[in-house]
């Protein structure tokens, strides 16, 4: 049998019906297998080493990076790997692209991702479930369930 190319394995780790983050982009290609700890997918190359999806997706559907240029989200979700989704900036460009839309530093998530998730726990969503969706963990969402976290966003 033989063995899968890059493009094949990239899309049989992936759900294309992943959440809408920002509406004018639609939904982002969520990566449903091996995460790093900072909640980027990872995904094994030919050089033995492991990518992060979202950049091995760039290279697949856009083309080569240039030197000095990162693989940036326009949904600020680090699982999703929907080509539509990246674009390239410097890191420069990626720190004022992150301040412009409020998001700091490490933090996984944008007050929209926050209002959607809040928006399903309302209508009964489970917390292991919806972390799973946003690639966070169960005790973030639990923490924005309970207010201790992003407690001044409103679904």
């Amino acid at each position: 049998m033989a063995r899968k190319s890059l493009r094949e394995r990239l899309l049989l780790g992936t759900d294309k019906n992943g959440p809408i983050i920002r509406e004018e982009l639609g939904p982002c290609w969520m990566w449903k297998r091996a995460k790093n700890t900072d909640g980027y997918g990872q995904i094994g190359i030919a050089t033995a080493r492991c990518r992060r999806t979202h950049i091995v997706s760039y290279m697949i559907y856009r083309g080569e990076i240039p030197n000095g240029f990162c693989v940036c989200h326009r949904c600020d979700n680090r699982a999703c790997v929907n080509p539509e989704h990246l674009f390239l900036g410097t890191v420069k460009d990626n720190n004022m692209d992150m301040a412009k839309k409020g998001r700091h530093g490490k933090a996984k998530l944008t007050a929209e991702a926050v209002k959607q998730i809040k928006a399903l726990l309302i209508m009964g969503a489970r917390a292991p479930e919806t972390g799973k969706i946003f690639g966070v963990k169960r005790q973030t969402i639990n923490d924005i369930q309970a207010r201790r976290t992003w407690g001044y966003v409103n679904p």
